[in-house]
């Protein structure tokens, strides 16, 4: 057997098709992360209204007597009842109010959160809406962190 069988020939038509192959791969690769890039936009555009609605039934259901004399959570409340969205506005109002504070605080660190968003139809991946809970319970001690609601991958 000679040497001359063992080389290959890297003639420009067949390095043309590893190119066009590569040039295919990198577009999938990159529509792969575009589509989950817009997943996960998806998945957080609806975070406020959930964990609102996640706040409210517990702010109902658990602070009855601050319900009657809180105007602040009156409208946090009333704003739900009346089938509209929440938003990171909405928040930052209610986190504003020291009694809604204090109250939101212990809900976002307990696990009565966790069995709620477990609990929840509405809600998909979980790792995410964990991570705005840290979020929104850091702000209960300092609610302009909610300037944005988009969490650092750090």
């Amino acid at each position: 057997m000679s040497q001359d069988s063992f080389l290959c020939d890297y003639s420009l038509p067949q390095l043309d098709i590893i190119q066009n192959e590569n040039i295919e791969l990198k577009n999938l690769l990159i529509e792969d992360l575009e589509e989950e890039k817009d997943k996960i936009q998806n998945e957080t555009k609806n975070i406020p209204k959930n964990i609102g609605v996640l706040v409210k039934n517990y702010l109902k259901k658990n602070h009855q007597k601050q319900l009657q004399y809180n105007s602040t959570i009156k409208k946090f409340i009333h704003k739900g009842n009346q089938r509209k969205n929440y938003t990171r506005k909405d928040f930052k109002n209610l986190l504003q109010n020291a009694e809604a504070r204090k109250i939101c605080s212990q809900y976002f660190c307990s696990f009565q959160i966790i069995d709620d968003i477990l609990k929840s139809k509405k809600i998909g991946n979980m790792e995410i809406v964990l991570k705005y809970i840290k979020k929104l319970f850091l702000a209960t001690f300092d609610p302009e962190i909610l300037s944005t609601l988009k969490y650092s991958k750090n």
